[in-house]
């Protein structure tokens, strides 16, 4: 089994996806909710410290920046409109 060759599939995937969710959103929210949806789906977990271990970075600044774009306004609220349009 291709493990690399899955993971490309899998970050294709979760890419195209966070893409139509922030629709709208700055790069950098875009970005965010990216990592959220992967971090999310390879911990298992909704929690920001579980979701920084997925990451490759200092578990601490994975989690200040996480909480810091939590707290972007609009966020939310574009999120949530998006499945909506897209049926």
């Amino acid at each position: 089994m291709d493990y690399s060759k899955i993971a490309r599939k899998l970050r294709a995937r979760i890419g195209k996806f966070s893409g139509e969710l922030s629709h709208g959103l700055p790069l950098v929210a875009g970005r965010f909710v990216s990592e959220m949806i992967y971090g999310i789906q390879a911990s298992q977990s909704v929690v920001l410290t579980k979701i920084g271990r997925t990451q490759t970075v200092s578990i601490k600044k994975v989690e200040e920046r996480l909480s810091h774009q939590l707290g972007c306004e609009g966020l939310g609220s574009t999120i949530l409109v998006q499945p909506a349009k897209h049926g």
